[in-house]
């Protein structure tokens, strides 16, 4: 009996340890799956009954299956679209995911009908990374390669321009947005430093991008997948599609593009489990 519990105590300390690395490094939603697994293993050594380790058993995959769901879906779409590069029918597979899963709100008929610089909001997780292929039509995404090389994404996605970790890109990100544009490619961005759902410190760069060769931004706020003790709800997963303007004074509209993902943050987090 001792040495059970003294097994347990060393796995529920690997559980809380994998949590907070996890969120730390914006893998939580990934890791989670290894805490199910972990629980499973506790009730498994535990010294009760087979009923009791049975109901046990099935009372954690209840409450976690939905973390289940979405990642062995995300697993599998991964597995189906390794160097593919088809971002129409990687669109479909990835809305059909988030639909299955949430109740996934947009206003994407707000979408301009040009090519323009689409800048977001920082997410929580790497999982939300993936909303930025719900946007239809051709974009090209723009990260930093370890966030790239972490997801995987220069396999499933095509194109993406990769920038410097910190900076000192400004040329060669101008560059590669003024082919991307002319070739009738929207560009996908992240634009602020935020983590766990705060919006955080917004970058110019984009904007000084946008004033300089006279092209749109077009603000989009994501939301968060927010969880309970690591277990995924089914909740509103809403993405919003903010203004399309021409860049007058880059630290002025990035001020504005600010706002806007507060006031949506805000309103994302309003009710977000009564639907």
């Amino acid at each position: 009996m001792t040495n059970n519990i003294y097994v347990i105590t060393i796995i529920l300390v690997i559980c809380m340890t994998i949590t907070f690395y996890g969120e730390k490094y914006d893998l939580g939603l990934i890791l989670m799956n290894f805490n199910i697994l972990f629980f499973i293993i506790c009730i498994l050594i535990c010294p009760f009954t087979v009923r009791w380790k049975i109901a046990l058993i099935f009372i954690i995959i209840t409450l976690y299956r939905r973390n289940i769901s979405f990642c062995t879906s995300i697993a599998i779409m991964y597995k189906r679209h390794y160097n593919l590069f088809d971002r129409d029918l990687l669109n479909k597979d990835i809305t059909k995911i988030f639909c299955d899963n949430f109740k996934f709100i947009h206003n994407f008929e707000k979408l301009p009908n040009h090519p323009t610089i689409f800048v977001c909001n920082y997410i929580q997780d790497r999982l939300e990374n993936l909303a930025c292929v719900l946007i239809p039509g051709q974009v090209a995404i723009m990260m930093v390669k370890p966030a790239m090389e972490m997801c995987k994404f220069n396999h499933i996605i095509s194109p993406i321009i990769c920038r410097k970790l910190k900076g000192k890109d400004f040329e060669n990100i101008k560059n590669k947005v003024y082919d991307h544009i002319n070739n009738g490619i929207s560009v996908f961005a992240y634009a602020n430093h935020g983590i766990s759902g705060t919006t955080g410190r917004i970058r110019t760069g984009l904007f000084k991008i946008a004033k300089k060769l006279n092209i749109t931004i077009t603000q989009i706020a994501i939301d968060n997948i927010n969880s309970l003790f690591n277990c995924i709800p089914y909740q509103k997963f809403e993405i919003k599609i903010g203004e399309t303007f021409y860049v007058d004074d880059h630290i002025k509209d990035a001020m504005k593009t600010h706002r806007f993902f507060s006031k949506s943050y805000k309103r994302f987090q309003n009710k977000k489990f009564m639907v």
